[in-house]
């Protein structure tokens, strides 16, 4: 029987073993060796070991780009839709099948639906959502933070009560003022 301690991790035998091979075979052959995973396993390693090879492409032939993007494409039909962000919905689709990639118009639309959904922000705090957008272009961050202390303000006056939050204003403005008058 194989050895059942190997020192090679899961993931370094299945990205060791032949493209080819189909995962149904990589799990038989790891099981020899007494290895235990399955198919989604060898799935899930392939797709991360391709999209690393995305990110770090390595130029091996000296043939012009559009003759190596036939031979084999190692770019992600995302990617490729990503790279031209200012090409129509069709004309990538018609350059993709130019480039031997099969997608449709609708694909590339959930693209880039996706990435700019994933785009947007979110808002800071809750005080912030809640305030009032400001209308003036001049100052719209001073005008957010100061709608914002406003909302604050109003939610400790409920929270105190109105005439004693009254009361702690005014004895605020009385030191601020005697601060001022020196």
């Amino acid at each position: 029987m194989a050895d059942t301690k190997t020192p090679v991790s899961k993931s370094e035998f299945i990205r060791s073993q032949s493209t080819e091979k189909t995962a149904k075979q990589v799990v038989a052959e790891a099981k020899a060796r007494g290895m235990k995973f399955d198919e989604a396993y060898v799935y899930k390693i392939r797709r991360t070991a391709s999209l690393k090879k995305v990110t770090t492409p390595k130029k091996t032939s000296t043939a012009p780009p559009s003759a190596a993007a036939n031979k084999s494409s190692t770019v992600s039909k995302a990617d490729f839709v990503r790279a031209r962000p200012t090409v129509s919905p069709k004309g990538i689709v018609e350059q993709a099948a130019a480039a031997g990639i099969k997608l449709g118009i609708r694909y590339v639309y959930n693209v880039r639906g996706s990435d700019k959904a994933s785009r947007k922000e979110k808002p800071a705090s809750t005080v912030v959502s809640l305030a009032k957008k400001p209308t003036s272009p001049a100052a719209p961050i001073v005008k957010a933070v100061s709608s914002s202390a406003e909302v604050l303000l109003r939610a400790v006056a409920a929270e105190l009560g109105l005439g004693r939050a009254i009361d702690l204003l005014q004895g605020e403005r009385a030191r601020v003022q005697s601060i001022l008058k020196g």
